[in-house]
Parts: structure tokens; C-alpha cells; sequence
């Protein structure tokens, strides 16, 4: 039986997250992040980016996690802020995002927050909060769920007030525990908020996603998941969404001209001996029963060519559009990109960011980078940038969007691009750093 979690949530109601704010992982000190269309998150080499993209990940999936796994998951030493200038207990999470569900449109807040659990310390939730603002009737949000380490509260009935208390465990979210209250007049919303499912990509090395002969037993052809075989997703687009699959081959021809065709050819696969040993013991994968390779003509050769042939940028150009389609069709209201740029020629960038840009409707695209050419590209008032500092914090500050023009002109009296004038400021002396913190936004 095949899982379709992400259509179970389209039933219901669907998210566009617009903020997110972390604080107490790793090195992450309050980061609050508002995201536009594509956010990019830029800083030197080693500042804390991917420790960033890896919060956010471990915030959501803590909120669709057992309370077992929330349990070991608030022990979890890789996540322990141990930087000696910011030494906290507490992990905070908080999301906000547009949830349409009952044909109706609401703003949403859900925060939540636990006790790290080290050797002199108990894990445990310390707060949980919702709040919901119907946008059709309301000026202000409202308080849905209240919590704090002595009391749980929540709002159980429409005129009421969020004065219902309720016992819960200290490894679990009550936001989890409603989703059994059948006749709660917001569970629409709740069941969003418990099915939520972002995905972070880091293929830096894409040759496994063109010749993969393992399936997840439970995936379909066209879920979001690590593991997955691009022409043989391609095969099912193009049958099931033919526009999709016009679009990422028409927009792959556009960023690299020298492609002129595109074919998926389909081989039937046999297996002997150890390989299918492998597939029978294995209870989380199963092998493929057919073989899509990718075959792609090149204006300078006389006939296609397996596409694994090309280079590492053209493969992972066609990966990530692929992702962000399906990311699209499942209905992931989050997708993080770590160094976009990565293999690809600086010439290209600019084709391929409008290509992400086209690419994108209610999904959000959040990307990392260390590369001044791929800001060149961007607009400015999009980008988080990584101050510096000498305490090794990860401190990521909005530009102002009444900075953009004095950067620009910044950047022409340097007679250098906007990309590589940032990049001097956030890795230069303290007069820089000086200069940089009058662009950004402060708390």
C-alpha cells in the first residue's frame, strides 16, 4: 500500500509559511528568517548556514515526531548550543505561515520550546503557544493554546476562551494530542500544523540520483524523498503532469543551450544472486523492475548520450528543478537549497535563478551560499546575511530594504558587484563590520 501523506494534508488545508524563528542550536543565536518567494542566507565559509537549514529541519520534524523520538531528540548532544558566549538550556521553535482550510484564510503563530536534556538538567516541553487570526473577521490573533511548565491550556469552543486545561506529558506537543479531538472547530488547522513536511537538499554529488536501482517500498513515483531515480521521476511527469515535465526540459534547454533533446528510454531489469538476496531481506527498500536512462543530444555530437555523460552542474540543475516540482505537486510549503551554485559556471547563475524563480508558486525556496557571484543575481532586500563576529555565533540579520540603493552605490564607488562588495564587508576588519550592521535590520 503506498503512503500519500501530502494529499491527506491537501484535503484539509494548506500552508505558505512566511517566518521562521530558532534559537538554542548549535551555534544558531535567535534567528529569525521572514521568507519571500527565494530567501538566501549568505555568509563566509564555516559561520553556521548548514547549522541553520539543519535547525529548521529538526523544528518541524520534532512536531510530527512520537514522544519517544521527541524524547531522545531533546537529548540529542549534536544539537547542544555549547559555544561558551551563549551557553542556553532552551531549544525555541517558532513558525508563522497563511493556512487556508474551511474556505477560509488564516494567519497562524505556533511556538514551542523544551529543555535540553544534559547530564545536570530533565528534557522537557516548557511552552507551547497558538495563535490564529481569521482573516475575514479578525483584526488581532486570538489564543488558542497556552502552556507554560505549570499549566496546558486551550480554546475549546468558539466564543470560549483558552482557559480549558488539559494533562499532558512533558514529551508531547498539544497540538498532537487535539488531533484526536474530532469535534474541535479548528482541527482543520491542527491537522495542517501535524502535517507539515519540508525538504532540504544537499546533492552535491548527484551521479546516484541517475542510476539508483532501489525504491522505497512505501514511496511513489513522484513523493519528495532523498532517494529517488531522476529519469525514472521524469518518465512518470511526463505522464502524469506533462506541463511539469514541458516545463523543467524546456527550462533545462534554456539555461544550457547546448541541449537540444531530451529522451527517457525504459529497460526491463532482471536480478540474480546476491542483489536479490539484498532486496529480500531489506524491509525499508525493493528493487526497480525497470531501468529509465535519461539520454540527452548535444549540438555538437551526432547522436544523444547518456545523460550521466554530462557534467556535474547540468545534473544537478536537472535535479533540483525536478525537486522543486515535486515539492510543488506534494505540496511542501518549504524547500532549502544548500549552495546552489555549486559546479555550476558563474555565467549561468542569473538564467538559473530566474529559472528557481518560475519554478515556485506557494513553495518557498530558501537557499545557502558563500559565493559573491551567485548575490549578483539576487535582489538584495531578499538576503540574510551572517555578521561577523569573533565568539563563532551564527548571527543571520535581514538587509533593509531602504539599504538596497546605498549598497548599489556602495558597490559602483568600490567599482566592484554588489556580491563581492557584501562579501569583503562580512569578512573583513571591524570598520567593515561596522559598515555592514548600518545595511541590516535589528531586533
Amino acid at each position: 500500500m503506498k503512503v500519500h501523506r501530502i494529499l491527506f494534508e491537501s484535503r484539509v488545508g494548506t500552508l505558505e509559511i512566511t517566518r521562521i524563528r530558532i534559537d538554542g542550536f548549535k551555534n544558531i543565536v535567535n534567528a529569525e528568517i521572514k521568507l519571500d518567494k527565494i530567501t538566501s542566507l549568505l555568509s563566509v565559509n564555516s559561520y553556521g548556514k548548514s547549522n541553520l537549514l539543519q535547525a529548521i529541519d529538526f523544528g518541524f520534524f520534532f512536531i510530527n515526531a512520537s514522544p519517544n523520538k521527541k524524547k531522545k531528540m531533546m537529548c540529542w548532544i549534536g544539537g547542544f548550543p555549547l559555544n561558551e558566549e551563549y551557553l542556553t538550556d532552551i531549544f525555541s521553535f517558532e513558525m508563522q505561515g497563511m493556512i487556508e482550510a474551511d474556505n477560509k484564510k488564516y494567519d497562524v503563530i505556533f511556538e514551542y520550546s523544551f529543555m535540553w536534556g544534559k547530564p545536570d538538567k530533565t528534557s522537557g516541553i516548557v511552552s507551547e503557544t497558538l495563535r490564529i487570526k481569521n482573516l475575514d473577521d479578525s483584526q488581532k490573533h486570538s489564543l488558542y493554546i497556552s502552556r507554560d511548565k505549570e499549566k496546558c491550556l486551550y480554546k475549546s469552543s468558539l466564543s470560549g476562551r483558552c482557559d480549558k486545561e488539559i494533562k499532558i506529558g512533558d514529551n508531547e506537543l498539544l497540538i498532537n494530542k487535539l488531533m484526536a479531538f474530532d469535534n474541535l472547530f479548528y482541527l482543520n488547522i491542527i491537522k495542517v500544523l501535524n502535517n507539515i513536511y519540508i525538504y532540504i537538499d544537499r546533492h552535491f554529488d548527484s551521479n546516484p540520483s541517475y542510476e539508483l536501482p532501489f525504491l522505497y517500498i512505501n514511496s511513489d513515483e513522484l513523493s519528495l524523498s532523498d532517494n529517488k531515480d531522476i529519469p525514472r521521476v521524469l518518465y512518470f511527469l511526463k505522464e502524469q503532469h506533462p506541463e511539469k515535465y514541458e516545463l523543467i526540459i524546456n527550462t533545462l534547454m534554456d539555461i544550457f543551450s547546448f541541449i537540444e533533446k531530451i529522451e527517457i528510454e525504459v529497460y526491463p531489469l532482471e536480478y540474480r544472486g546476491s542483489m536479490q538476496q539484498i532486496a529480500s531481506e531489506n524491509e525499508l527498500f525493493k528493487l526497480a523492475d525497470k531501468k529509465y536512462i535519461l539520454y540527452a543530444k548535444h549540438k555538437n555530437l551526432v547522436t544523444p548520450i547518456n545523460f550521466l555523460q554530462f557534467s556535474d552542474g547540468v545534473k544537478r540543475v536537472l535535479l533540483l528543478l525536478t525537486y522543486l516540482v515535486l515539492a510543488e505537486i506534494n505540496n511542501y510549503p518549504l524547500i532549502a537549497i544548500e549552495e546552489p551554485e555549486n559546479s555550476i559556471n558563474p555565467g549561468l547563475l542569473k538564467k538559473y535563478i530566474i529559472a528557481l524563480d518560475n519554478f515556485v508558486d506557494r513553495t518557498k525556496v530558501l537557499i545557502t551560499s558563500h559565493s559573491p557571484f551567485l548575490v549578483n543575481y539576487i535582489d538584495p532586500s531578499s538576503l540574510y546575511l551572517g555578521v561577523p563576529n569573533e565568539k563563532g555565533l551564527a548571527i543571520f540579520r535581514k538587509v533593509k530594504s531602504s539599504s538596497v540603493s546605498k549598497i548599489y552605490h556602495a558597490a559602483d564607488d568600490s567599482n566592484v558587484l554588489v556580491g563581492e562588495y557584501l562579501f569583503d564587508l562580512m569578512s573583513s576588519d571591524k570598520d567593515d563590520g561596522v559598515i555592514l550592521e548600518k545595511y541590516l535590520e535589528h531586533e
